[in-house]
């Protein structure tokens, strides 16, 4: 059984009375007042508690009485911390965050009539634009969303495997689109199944935040076509660019469909929303020191 502070402090008072043991503190160092023989009485029956400061105080005040440092030792109380700690972040947990997120997007305002608000926001040139671009490259976000949600659902622990490697395509590295602020846009990219592991209900994850001023707007997760050894899957994102005229990074990963690493590395895309009659709003990388 543990011993509390309170039984601890009991123990210390042995056969003095409540008031004689209260008394005893305040002639050793305890300021009168602080410490009442009702408060102790609670404090011993572990009905009330004491901060950590007035429990300093009461040991320093036992130490001038004679009791050493060995008796006193259970009278140090900790005190608690100004930020309680986040949760481990774990598969489980990742999971069941993506899965209320998604679930939740439907019943939201601003996804029952996306193209009615796209057009008072944005104006029709826009959503003939992302129109365009979707029938081009087949975009269906409901699609989308529904296919992340089915693999989130998933019950099952996944283990990354040493002989998994994955190549991005010559022609789809270190390519940058050229857009307006806020348009939107579409990037591909082709990626090698290099190892000896099948892709199953895989997804890209994107790294950061999914949009500020200076990002571009694009799905946070990406479901990845099944793919074998030595076949490629193309990936096709949908977003809308950044409004700050600058250049910005997504930077994606692969994961399991329970969000943790498969491999090491990640693939890229940068836009650049830059024109020669706006001021550059990229900001620069601290160099290495």
């Amino acid at each position: 059984m543990t011993t509390s502070p309170g039984m601890a402090l009991r123990r210390l008072r042995g056969n003095l009375s409540l008031r004689s043991f209260a008394a005893l503190l305040v002639a050793h160092g305890l300021p009168p007042g602080t410490l009442s023989r009702q408060r102790l009485s609670q404090v011993e029956a572990g009905a009330a508690e004491l901060p950590p400061e007035l429990w300093a105080a009461i040991r320093l005040a036992l130490r001038a009485a004679g009791h050493s440092d060995d008796e006193t030792a259970l009278l140090v109380v900790a005190p608690p911390p100004i930020i309680t700690p986040a949760a481990e972040s774990t598969p489980a947990t990742r999971r069941k965050q993506w899965q209320r997120l998604l679930e939740a997007i439907p019943g939201n305002r601003w996804w029952q009539p996306p193209t009615t608000i796209a057009a008072k926001v944005l104006g029709d040139d826009w959503i003939e634009t992302y129109q365009t671009l979707a029938e081009r490259y087949d975009i269906d976000v409901e699609r989308h969303r529904h296919e992340v949600l089915r693999r989130l659902a998933m019950d099952k622990t996944w283990t990354a495997d040493p002989h998994d490697r994955v190549t991005v395509h010559r022609d789809d590295i270190d390519q940058t689109l050229r857009i307006g602020p806020g348009d939107p846009f579409v990037v591909t990219a082709r990626l090698h199944n290099a190892g000896t592991a099948t892709w199953t209900h895989r997804m890209l994850y994107r790294l950061g935040p999914p949009v500020s001023s200076s990002l571009p707007f694009a799905p946070v997760l990406v479901p990845l076509p099944d793919t074998e050894p030595g076949c490629t899957a193309m990936v096709v994102i949908s977003g809308r660019g950044q409004v700050f005229p600058n250049l910005a990074v997504m930077t994606y990963t692969m994961v399991f469909a329970d969000c943790s690493p498969c491999l090491p590395g990640a693939t890229q895309f940068f836009v650049d929303t830059r024109n020669k009659h706006k001021i550059d709003q990229t900001i620069s990388l601290p160099t290495r020191s």
